[in-house]
């Protein structure tokens, strides 16, 4: 090989699932962003899937950015290790943590993940005490669970959607050669009964 060319070398790997929580959105009522993830080659595949009973359908967003701050994903706790105890209940839109002022106004429109609160909801008030915060939706269930909150404060560009119109299935996707950081999937839209969003991305 002369010495004036270049060569792109990367060893194999397998194709990453974008997480919605579930990691499927299970609704055709509920809309979701992934957590960003990493894109380690400049070159990547991207794919959706929407599947369920009958006609299904689905739009999904592929969102790309430089910004690694607010695109890290979890500002409290972690998917495998929660930031803390706390308490819900029923039909109630305030979660109480089970220590006290552990939250702060820079959780405001943060994901919350807890085993009682619907999936895509959100963070809207914080208390002065950091004790409680008030969500977007209401709890499905009253009880304590492990709490984590992840970060929705994402600089970020569109870099494709996909359209989805199928029986009981259908799948479509892209390949870009965009050098960007950080990338994530966000479902503007979902049909169908039971239907279910899986993305991929393949770099």
């Amino acid at each position: 090989m002369a010495s004036s060319q270049a060569m792109y070398l990367k060893a194999g790997d397998l194709a990453r699932a974008f997480q919605f929580g579930n990691p499927v959105v299970n609704s055709t009522t509920i809309v979701a962003n992934s957590q960003p993830v990493y894109k380690e080659s400049v070159y990547s595949a991207f794919q959706a899937t929407v599947a369920g009973s009958g006609a299904v359908g689905a739009t999904v967003a592929f969102q790309v950015s430089l910004d690694d701050n607010t695109g890290r994903g979890f500002i409290f706790g972690n998917a495998n290790a929660p930031g803390c105890a706390a308490t819900t209940t029923s039909a109630s839109a305030t979660i109480t943590a089970n220590q006290g002022g552990v939250f702060t106004s820079a959780m405001v429109g943060a994901l919350v993940f807890h085993p009682n609160v619907p999936i895509g909801t959100t963070v809207t008030a914080v208390n002065a005490a950091g004790t409680t915060l008030t969500m977007s939706a209401n709890a499905t269930a009253s009880g304590s669970g492990q709490l984590g909150l992840f970060a929705q404060n994402w600089c970020s560009t569109v870099l494709g959607t996909i359209t989805l119109i199928g029986t009981n299935f259908a799948s479509d996707g892209f390949t870009t050669g965009a050098p960007w950081r950080y990338v994530r999937a966000q479902v503007t839209a979902i049909s169908g009964t039971g239907a279910a969003v899986t993305c991929l991305l393949g770099n």
